[in-house]
Formats: structure tokens, sequence, C-alpha cells
């Protein structure tokens, strides 16, 4: 793990990192040795970013998970690192979805290899993940794996389809971003647990990695239209060009009169909006502090279960829970 993410992440997560600091750092080690290539190109794509960097929140929920059901064993570290595979090769296919530039202040895939080199280096990442999850010989893990890269799968579809159609329900997002988000965290927690025999406990372990997983698109979203790029670290503003229907500003219309709620459908449909108009516009409505509202209600939901635990895993929730809000201020 370099000294750059550690220090930065022991500021921002002091309890998460006692505990996860040593597993993390082999997952680390792990995700650079699996995606080690004797092709250039893939070891071209890996060091600009292609799957390194980030927050590893997925890693951390599954270490923190199994933390708290017996300990961090050696499977821990190979699932963890297969999860993050995963996340990463979903980030690059989002790159050429959304036609994004940046990603964690790096340039992305897509940007310099084009759309191809990123369909195919994406392909790798997913393949590497689910051979290194048949390494640790449980067909349950592999399947908890499978299941939930499925589903991510029919989220992004699901997505897709509703690109452009500001008629979307809100219970439809909500449905989107549980299998698109939510289902790699759910995932995550869930392979931390899943060796406890108590199933209710393991399916409560799953509902955490849900609704942080929730909150955390949730808030992702609202960030597309209020965040600063600088601090983002990627491309602000694609889901305004995709003409996607998130949460803001699908509460934006339903608070909006009749009237402006048509020309509001009509120009985000025609691309014709601005992004600093719908800005204002979502916050004029309340839609970008109800939907804020609606993540940290997630957030504090997801943390009621974890307060029951031991108290360093239990803190260590809670600071991730902060963690997760505090990125709207």
């Amino acid at each position: 793990m370099s000294q750059v993410f550690e220090n930065r992440m022991d500021s921002a997560l002091p309890h998460t990192m006692a505990i996860v600091r040593e597993s993390l750092g082999r997952v680390e080690n792990m995700l650079v040795g699996q995606l080690q290539s004797d092709v250039p190109i893939i070891d071209e794509m890996v060091r600009c970013g292609g799957a390194t960097g980030g927050k590893r929140f997925r890693p951390m929920l599954l270490l923190l998970a199994a933390e708290a059901n017996g300990g961090i064993e050696d499977h821990h570290i190979m699932l963890a690192t297969a999860v993050e595979m995963i996340h990463a090769a979903t980030l690059v296919h989002d790159d050429i979805i959304d036609s994004a530039t940046t990603r964690r202040h790096k340039t992305t895939i897509n940007n310099r290899w084009g759309n191809q080199g990123a369909v195919l280096f994406g392909d790798y990442l997913f393949t590497q993940a689910f051979y290194l999850a048949s390494l640790t010989g449980s067909a349950e893990a592999c399947q908890i794996i499978g299941s939930a890269t499925n589903r991510v799968c029919q989220g992004e579809l699901q997505q897709s389809d509703a690109a452009g159609n500001f008629e979307t329900s809100v219970e439809d997002y909500y449905q989107i971003i549980s299998r698109k988000t939510a289902a790699l965290c759910g995932c995550s927690t869930h392979l931390g647990a899943y060796s406890v025999d108590a199933r209710e406990r393991v399916n409560q372990w799953y509902e955490v990695g849900i609704k942080l997983g929730l909150a955390f698109q949730i808030i992702d979203d609202v960030l597309d239209y209020t965040g600063d790029p600088a601090t983002c670290g990627k491309t602000l503003g694609t889901d305004l060009e995709t003409a996607k229907p998130t949460l803001p500003i699908l509460l934006a219309l339903q608070t909006s009169p009749e009237s402006s709620r048509a020309d509001w459908i009509e120009r985000l449909s025609d691309g014709n909006a601005e992004v600093d108009d719908v800005r204002a516009w979502l916050h004029e409505t309340g839609a970008v502090s109800e939907s804020l509202r609606r993540g940290k209600s997630l957030v504090k939901e997801a943390i009621a279960f974890t307060d029951r635990q031991t108290p360093n895993v239990s803190a260590a929730f809670r600071e991730m829970g902060r963690f997760l809000t505090a990125r709207t201020h």
C-alpha cells in the first residue's frame, strides 16, 4: 500500500485503518501482482490508473465484516481483491458510457486508448477477478460474487434504458442503484460474514452493505451537480450530458409546478439545460437537501446494526458513515 494512500486514509479513517491497514496492504499487493502481465499495454493501463488508486471502500467493508465475524483470514484477502477488480472494471466501462475524461485525477482508459481498448481492459479485470475468486476453493463465495456482478450488469442496462426518460419513478431509480452500485457493496459485507453459521446475521451484514452502497450512489449523484472536480477527482456533469434521471432531478420534478415541470422535462430530454441553471433549480426546489437527507438516513440505518458489534468495529463503521456524508461538505 502506497505511503500517500496510507497517510491519507489514516487521517480520514483512523479507527478503520487501525483494523484493516495490514490486510488492506495485502489486498493492494495482491491487486498489483495479479494484474501484472507480459502484455505491455495491460501493464501500461494498470499504471495509468485502470485498477489503482481509489478509496478501497468495498475491500474495507469486506474486511471489517470479516473482523466482526471471526477475524480476517487469507481467503478474505483474495475475495477483497477480486471485489475491487470487479469494481474497477465497472468504472472503466462506466467511463466509456459517460465519455468521461478523468477518473481519480488521471486520464481515463477510454480517453487514452479509445472505447475498444477500454472495453477489453474492463473485460480483462472481470476475468481476473473471477479467476482469483475461484482460487479460494469456495463455490459459495464464487456464487455470491457472480450473483452481485449479474445484478450490477442488470442495473447498468436498466440505467441505459432509462436514459432520457424523466418520467422514471423514484422507486425505479432506487431499483437501478440497488443493482448498479449497492449490489457490490452488499456482496462485500456478505463475503465478510458468509462463513458464519447464523443465516439471519449474514443477511443483516448484507443489508449493511446495501444501505451504504445506496447512500454512496445518492451522494455521488448529488455531487455530479454540486461537487468540485478538483476535490472529486473525476469528470462531473456527465449525468446531465447523458440524460440520466437521478434522484435530485426526479425529486425536483416532483416538487415543481406542472407548467415548469413540463418545461424542465423537455429541456433535460433535449439536452438544452445548462448545468448552472439545473444546479440552481435543484437547490431552489430543495432536491439537493432532500437527496442528501435520504443518503444520510441510509447511513444511519446501516450503522445502527454495526453499533451492536464490538467497539472497534462499531467505531470503524461510524467513521466510514461520516466519511461518506462528509463528501458533500
